[in-house]
């Protein structure tokens, strides 16, 4: 849930006269943004207009938020009535800025003309951007590449409500705003896998918000941002091919970590190579926030903070030992055919034998979306509106993928950002998260982890960050 800051005003609005500034009242608690300062005062000689001066701070830089102003009375039978506000004279609505000090002034006369009472009280609301938009299609000529701020999911034409259009699977690349929180991490008890995935569960503390792409990284996308669909001979080609995700190897997406000019996450920070995508992406929107999520962030937001405890991110097996889970998802599982493409609902071929078994086989790389890799936001997304978490294609995270067990000295680890290696040859290795259309079904839990080497190829899910000292680019 997106938190609200509110500062309330109360204040007579007469015929004529100047008013003195208003009380000013804190109503919210949230830490991201506060307002300070709030008071209104009619223009004399009466015209209608109002001034409504207020101020607002954020412990986020550059946190984007949208400012709403309401107004109400309490009329002769005690009723509060509403008065409209959408007329002003510096801007329009809906309105989204960044920290600061302003003065708007409302036309009151276009919005509630004849009104005459004593006892009108104002509110400033000012609440985090939810989504950010940039779009791809425009930048022409070397112009930066637009970026936007949402509230919620825009209504679209012959959309259902509260979805994305194709144009947010193509040409736009849409990001939700994911608040900072607390959850557990990882399991403890694997009974099946404890090569990969057998790390102690843990308290993971995220202490500032970011941004984490809806939909997996598509083939369109990756064309309009790089000029190429993805590494060829991994992708998808037939069918939808635009709206189905892309894979690119992590040193094409950050630069190389084991060799020149050892782009070595967390070490070099936010630092990212020259001609890499992410290098691309950051100039191209005059933003260097752009990022892969770490392992931490990657599985708060699949579990849409602590929501899902268990393997899926609906939440559908808490409750669940782990044990029993494992037993029941070898061959298929109810939950993952709802939220996402694996082995078994699609993702490879199936073949059944006359003795009661089946084969799987690889999809053709030609095949439509029934095989292989689906078109993004195909299933039901997690609480937080984010599809394809599970399965479809392994989802690289920033990391490297040393030796030893993770997570296993402590209880709480806070913004943590993976193992800091002690030789080259551990750069080499990536973690990836979420598995792919022809994993099996345990494979694709929340807290199953598995690594690459960086000139391999894996999906994206691209994320931004505000900048922090932690994040500055290190030479």
């Amino acid at each position: 849930m997106i938190k609200k800051l509110t500062a309330t005003a109360v204040f007579s609005l007469l015929a004529a006269g100047l008013l003195p500034a208003a009380p000013m009242e804190a109503m919210s608690k949230d830490a991201q943004v506060v307002m300070t300062s709030l008071s209104a005062r009619q223009r004399f000689p009466w015209n209608g207009k109002v001034d409504i001066d207020f101020s607002f701070t954020s412990a986020v830089p550059d946190a984007f938020a949208f400012i709403h102003f309401e107004a109400s009375y309490v009329d002769g039978e005690g009723r509060c009535v509403k008065v409209p506000m959408n007329t002003f004279d510096q801007m329009s609505l809906p309105w989204c800025t960044t920290a600061g000090t302003y003065r708007v002034t409302w036309d009151s006369t276009a919005d509630a003309p004849g009104l005459t009472v004593t006892n009108i009280r104002y509110k400033v609301t000012a609440n985090m951007a939810k989504y950010m938009v940039v779009d791809l299609s425009s930048g022409k000529n070397g112009e930066k590449w637009p970026v936007s701020y949402y509230e919620d999911v825009p209504d679209f034409p012959g959309v259902e409500k509260g979805k994305w259009d194709d144009y947010h699977k193509t040409t736009n690349l849409v990001l939700r705003l994911i608040q900072p929180g607390e959850y557990i991490q990882a399991w403890g008890d694997w009974t099946i896998d404890n090569t990969y995935a057998h790390y102690n569960a843990h308290t993971a503390v995220l202490t500032q918000p970011f941004y984490l792409a809806v939909f997996e990284l598509t083939q369109e996308q990756h064309y309009l941002m790089s000029g190429s669909y993805g590494q060829s001979g991994f992708i998808f080609t037939g069918g939808r091919r635009k709206m189905r995700p892309t894979v690119e190897t992590y040193a094409l997406l950050r630069g190389y970590g084991q060799k020149a000019p050892h782009i070595n996450w967390p070490i070099t920070g936010s630092k990212v190579g020259d001609g890499t995508f992410l290098k691309i992406l950051r100039d191209k929107t005059g933003t260097s926030g752009f990022d892969l999520p770490t392992e931490s962030e990657w599985e708060y937001a699949c579990r849409s903070g602590g929501a899902a405890s268990g393997f899926w991110n609906d939440g559908s097996d808490a409750g669940i030992d782990t044990s029993t889970k494992f037993n029941t998802i070898m061959n298929g599982n109810e939950a993952l055919e709802r939220l996402g493409r694996y082995r078994h609902n699609g993702g490879m071929v199936r073949t059944d034998n006359s003795d009661g078994t089946f084969t799987y086989a690889d999809a053709p790389k030609t095949s439509d979306e029934s095989l292989g890799t689906a078109v993004v936001g195909s299933y039901e997304p997690n609480a937080w509106g984010l599809y394809d978490m599970h399965g479809n294609v392994a989802e690289w995270c920033n990391g490297t993928w040393g030796s030893g067990t993770r997570w296993s000295n402590k209880n709480v680890y806070t913004n943590d950002v993976g193992w800091t290696v002690s030789n080259w040859g551990q750069y080499s290795q990536r973690p990836h998260r979420g598995s792919k259309w022809n994993s099996d079904a345990y494979q694709c839990a929340i807290a199953y982890r598995r690594n690459d080497n960086e000139t391999q190829a894996n999906g994206v899910r691209l994320c931004w960050r505000f900048e922090t000292p932690a994040q500055t680019q290190a030479e």
